[in-house]
This record gives C-alpha cells, structure tokens and sequence, in this order.
C-alpha cells in the first residue's frame, strides 16, 4: 500500500510508513480484495510487471535521483568554460586560416554566450527546486505506477533496441542519442515511481477533476524538476560534439565554419539551451501554474496546504 502523505511503497502488513512513519490505513473492498478468490490467468503477467515496477523503483531511488543531478551541476560548472574556451580557439584558427577577424569576433560572443546563459541558468537552479516543493499536488496512484510502467518500457527498448541499431547501422550519432535518451527517461522514472520527488501526494479518494488538473501539473512539475538534469546535461553534451566537431574541422576543411558538420550545430544549441534551461522552464511553470489556478478556482477545487 502507498503512503497518503509521502507517496512511498509499503508491505500491507505495514502499520506505519518507512519513509515518514505515518499511520497507514488498508482500505477495505480494494480490487486485491475482490479478485483475491478468483482464478486470472494473467496472475503471472501481473507479478512479473510487479517485480519489474519494484525493481526499477529500487534502483532509481530519490537519493539515486538527487546524487545523478547533483554530478551533472558540477560538470556543468566545469565543461561550460572549456566549451567557450574551445569556441574561441576554434574561432582563432578560422580567423587566421581565413585571414578574417569576423571567426574571432563569433568566438568571443560564444563565450560571452555561455557566460550569460551558464550565470540565468545557475540563478534559477535553486529556485526551480523551490518552487516544485512549495506546490503540492493530489494525484491517484494507479495512474503514477502506469506512468511508470510505460517509462521503464521505452527506457527498455529504446536502451536496446537503440544499442542495437547503433551498432548494425555502425552510427556513432545515433548512438550518442541513444545513451542521452536513456538518461533522460531513467531519470524521469523516478518522478512516477517516487512523487515525493516532485511534491505530489497520492490520495485513492481524489476526485476526477483533480486527478485531470494533476495529471497536467504533474507533467509540469516534472519538467522543471528535471532543471539541474538539463543544465548538466546540455553542457556536457553540447562538449562532446564541440569537440567532435573540432576533430573534425582539423582534419578536414578548416575554412569553413561548418567544416565540423551538424556536431557543430547541436554543440551551439545544447551547450546555451541546457544552460538556460531552468530560467526559461520556471517561467513557463509560473504561467502554467497561474493558468491551472484559474481553472481550480472555476472548478471549486480546493489547492492542497503543506
């Protein structure tokens, strides 16, 4: 059974929660109740999904969650500035290859670039941590754990089947989109799997109306809690194909500014949009959140107090 006030997964003969000890209740007439005399043939199929849920909700744990964000905010503190100083060489050999004082100028921007973005985005990290807490949400578990379920499921198959096809294909670009995915979707697992990630209460009695307004914050919520995760992410990322890129422009035409191929390109939009990430992600929650407080109010939904 789930706890009411934290969300977390406890044994049935449990009377307190081993997360926050509150007093659990059973509720009588459940459908474990109901079916618990009755032969189903998919007793086997559902176990094996259990034990699957169960498995992931232990490996992808909130400190699992917390450690993973905290790594990728140190890493961004430490490839944005050799990302702009890469920018900048780069834009040096162009400038004397070419003759030209214009690939100098574009490598100074970068770094003024990333500067700015790295110091909007590193502003907002705390604040998009902060205002996820302060925004409690009503939600039935049911739908969390399906949620969860079809997660794990793309995480699966995209983890191997991509694998697969990077390989047959002999694509390193398909790869790197594999591995960034995957870390993407492990890490959103934990959202469905332990709410209390994103301030979300599960509540078997919530109303159908709250349950359709939660559905929508709690995508929401997840977006903005994943802001440390984008800002790490983005930088380390948009790294790696910078530096692919410089490879490859030093071995093949360095005349061109486009010489390092659509490496180049997605290093110039993930590196500053991974770092902008939290500032544009709060502002979007706050216009969402004022829009969904509009329509509780219409609806005569009551907002959940901590």
């Amino acid at each position: 059974m789930f706890c009411s006030k934290c969300g977390t997964q406890n044994l049935d003969s449990d009377r307190f929660c081993k997360n926050c000890g509150e007093p659990l209740k059973l509720i009588q007439g459940s459908k474990e109740k109901v079916f618990q005399n009755t032969i189903n043939l998919m007793d086997k199929s559902n176990e094996i999904i259990k034990n699957l849920i169960t498995f992931f909700r232990q490996k992808i744990s909130p400190e699992f969650f917390l450690k993973i964000e905290k790594i990728l905010e140190r890493l961004a503190a430490f490839f944005t500035p050799l990302g702009g100083l890469l920018g900048l060489v780069m834009g040096s050999i162009l400038a004397i290859k070419l003759g030209s004082i214009v690939p100098l100028m574009a490598g100074v921007g970068w770094v003024i670039l990333l500067c700015v973005c790295y110091y909007v985005g590193y502003s907002f990290l705390f604040r998009c941590r902060t205002v996820v807490e302060n925004n409690q949400t009503i939600i039935n578990g049911e739908y969390l754990e399906v949620c969860g379920l079809f997660f794990i499921i793309a995480f699966i198959g995209i983890s191997i089947g991509g694998t697969i096809l990077a390989i047959q294909s002999n694509s390193f670009e398909i790869f790197k989109w594999v591995v960034v995915t995957s870390i993407v979707l492990a890490l959103t697992i934990a959202f469905y799997l332990h709410p209390i990630l994103i301030s979300t209460t599960i509540e078997k009695s919530s109303s159908i109306s709250e349950d359709a307004i939660a559905i929508g914050v709690l995508f929401a919520k997840s977006q903005v809690r994943m802001a440390g995760i984008a800002f790490g992410l983005g930088a380390l990322y948009g790294f790696l194909n910078l530096l692919y890129s410089a490879i490859n422009m030093m071995i093949g035409d360095s005349y061109s500014m486009l010489s390092g191929g659509e490496s180049l390109l997605e290093a110039a939009y993930f590196i500053p949009v991974g770092l902008a990430y939290p500032f544009f992600i709060y502002l979007t929650f706050v216009f969402f959140f004022l829009f969904i407080d509009l329509i509780k109010a219409v609806l005569s939904i009551p907002t959940l107090k901590k």
